[in-house]
């Protein structure tokens, strides 16, 4: 006789690693672009806003700026990637291989949205180091940093799950282009 068990969790950690293979196969656009697009935010602000604004609450701007540039990179990585996944499965009509393995709600849920926290604070990790040459930064409680980035990145995760799942413009929109070759959102 088979005893039922209250988590999958084979089931569970398969699901989390293909979500984690999914952006480290396109890690030119998961993990390098963003990492990019924040040294051209850093860049721009510290030449637009920097000659105007020295001081930031009695700290150098770069210094002030760089922190909020790295928690934004995070949160946006981290929900994009919870999001896209539910969304990319629904435009490619894959999404059937995600609903199909004997999981419950919950373990696809944390599955899917365990992948985001991963993307976001990897891409908080590696702004953090592309930003050291340019910005001399100081951190007084790891602790305090990791709580919040990791309690954001999941929230953020959760809610880009939420709206993957409550998406369905996409999947209409597509299916109208096919037929009538206009969409409109």
């Amino acid at each position: 006789m088979h005893t039922i068990r209250v988590v999958n969790w084979i089931g569970l950690w398969t699901f989390y690693l293909r979500e984690i293979r999914r952006f480290f196969k396109v890690y030119m656009q998961t993990l390098v672009a963003p990492i990019g697009t924040t040294l051209l935010f850093l860049a721009i602000f510290s030449l637009a806003l920097g000659r105007a604004t020295q001081v930031a609450g009695g700290v150098p701007f770069i210094e002030f700026l760089a922190p909020g540039l790295i928690m934004m990179a995070l949160t946006q990585n981290a929900f994009a990637n919870s999001s896209s996944s539910i969304i990319i499965a629904k435009i490619q009509g894959s999404i059937i291989d995600t609903l199909m393995p004997p999981l419950t709600a919950h373990e696809l849920t944390f599955s899917i949205a365990f992948g985001g926290p991963t993307r976001g604070l990897l891409v908080g990790l590696l702004c953090m180091l592309a930003m050291m040459p340019f910005v001399s930064m100081q951190i007084y409680n790891p602790w305090f940093i990791i709580y919040h980035a990791v309690t954001a990145s999941i929230m953020l995760s959760l809610i880009g799950t939420i709206s993957g799942i409550w998406a369905e413009k996409l999947t209409t929109c597509r299916k109208q282009t096919e037929l009538s070759g206009l969409c409109t959102i």
